[in-house]
């Protein structure tokens, strides 16, 4: 566990040095820059370090049960990857000769898929002050957020012979859950007090009355 604690710590003190610097380097271009072929390769690595930073940020921050242990290192190592091959591809470091392009743009893609899904279900499992219905919600969108991950890559991989249509028409539903259980979840989470706020609120007015008798 303490293991696990300062490889989280070390990776988040990590992201925000790069951050920072990427962040400096991108307002100095926006300044002083002139915008030539290099300043924008620069500008675009700065932009896709911030997005990963952020989506291996929002890994760590998922609930700490045993099923979703293992996502902060998955989110982290997705993010990581996809950045990395993303760079490769600003700065033209890739050899095209060696790979084939088309496997090379579907295991970025589907890298992306996963960084991105990973931090949704770590942001969405963080959220604790729930009780009752909203447990079950956010259980249900989690779900959701795996079959849409799933179908993604399969249609990145085009690994079956399925019908589009009706693929199409079930990754627009599944988006359409995943949308409105995540506000949903997020929205009436912040209003619901939780059981166990609601047992002291409860004390606290039991005091209240016996004081004011």
């Amino acid at each position: 566990f303490r293991r696990s604690m300062m490889l989280k710590k070390l990776f988040l003190v990590t992201l925000l040095f790069a951050l920072v610097v990427s962040g400096f380097i991108g307002i100095s271009i926006f300044v002083v820059g002139d915008f030539d072929d290099t300043q924008l390769k620069l500008l675009g690595t700065t932009a896709c370090v911030g997005a990963f930073c952020l989506t291996g940020l929002a890994s760590v921050t998922g609930s700490s049960t045993r099923w979703f242990r293992p996502l902060p290192y998955l989110g982290i190592g997705s993010s990581v990857a996809a950045l990395a091959m993303i760079l490769l591809l600003i700065w033209e470091s890739w050899d095209t000769n060696g790979i084939n392009e088309d496997i090379y743009f579907k295991v970025l893609a589907c890298l992306v898929v996963v960084a991105l899904s990973i931090a949704h279900l770590s942001l969405l499992s963080a959220v604790q002050r729930m009780s009752g219905l909203l447990r079950w919600c956010q259980r249900g969108t989690l779900l959701v957020i795996v079959a849409v991950a799933t179908l993604l890559i399969v249609g990145i991989l085009s690994l079956p012979e399925f019908d589009k249509e009706l693929y199409l028409r079930l990754l627009g539903v599944l988006v359409i859950l995943d949308v409105l259980g995540t506000i949903f979840v997020g929205v009436f989470a912040l209003k619901n007090p939780g059981p166990k706020n609601m047992v002291l609120r409860r004390r606290a007015d039991l005091i209240r009355e016996r004081l004011g008798k």
